[in-house]
C-alpha cells in the first residue's frame, strides 16, 4: 500500500491531506479514470503519482480539482476508511470497551507528537545501530584515518620553526579539514 498526500498551501492547517490510499498497481489505473494525469512509457510510477497526485489541476472546464478532495468521493475512500474503521479503531474500541474505559483519539498541543529531544534521542540511536552494524564502512574509516594520520604526520615531522613552517603548518591543517570533510560526506547522499 502506498499514502500519498498533498500538501496544504493555505490557512492554518499544516502537513498535508490524503490525495490517495491504496495499492501501488492500482494508482495508474485511479489516477486515469479520475483524469489527473496517464502514465508515459519509460517513467517512473513514483515521480508520476507524486507529480499527479501532488498538486491542483484544472479539468476541462478550467475548474480547478484537488486531488484531496477527489480521493474523499471515491469508492477507494470509502474501502480504506471502512478497512481502519473495522481493523483499527474496531479492534482499540473493543479492548477500551473490555477495560471499562472509552477509546479517545489523542490531542496533540503542537503538530509533532513528541518533542525535539526524544526525537533528537530516537535518530541518534538508529544513527550508532547503523554505524554498528556497518563494520565495513567502519573499518575503512579507520583505515584512511590511520592513513591521513600517518601522512600528515610526516608533513609535521622537522618542520622549520620559521615563516615557512608557518606557512607549512597552515597548509597541513588546511589538507587535514579537507580530509574531514571528503571522509564524512559518504553519509550525505
Amino acid at each position: 500500500r502506498i499514502l500519498i498526500l498533498q500538501p496544504v498551501r493555505e490557512g492554518p492547517e499544516r502537513g498535508g491531506q490524503v490525495a490517495y490510499f491504496g495499492d501501488v498497481d492500482k494508482v495508474e489505473d485511479y489516477c486515469g479514470n479520475n483524469k489527473l494525469g496517464k502514465l508515459r512509457p519509460g517513467r517512473n510510477i513514483a515521480d508520476f503519482a507524486l507529480e499527479a497526485l501532488g498538486d491542483v489541476h484544472e479539468d476541462a472546464d478550467g475548474k480547478k480539482v484537488s486531488p484531496c478532495e477527489l480521493f474523499k468521493s471515491t469508492p477507494e475512500y470509502k474501502a480504506a476508511y471502512d478497512a481502519l474503521e473495522k481493523q483499527v479503531f474496531g479492534t482499540l474500541a473493543k479492548e477500551a470497551e473490555d477495560k471499562g474505559t472509552t477509546l479517545r483519539v489523542p490531542e496533540y498541543k503542537s503538530i509533532y507528537a513528541k518533542g525535539p529531544m526524544e526525537q533528537f534521542n530516537v535518530v541518534l540511536v538508529r544513527s550508532i545501530q547503523n554505524t554498528i552494524r556497518d563494520s565495513d564502512t567502519v573499518k575503512s574509516q579507520m583505515g584512511s584515518i590511520v592513513v591521513m594520520g600517518i601522512i600528515i604526520g610526516s608533513l609535521y615531522w622537522q618542520m622549520d620553526t620559521n615563516q615557512n613552517g608557518a606557512f607549512y603548518r597552515i597548509a597541513v591543517m588546511f589538507l587535514s579539514l579537507v580530509f574531514i570533510n571528503y571522509s564524512s560526506s559518504y553519509k550525505v547522499n
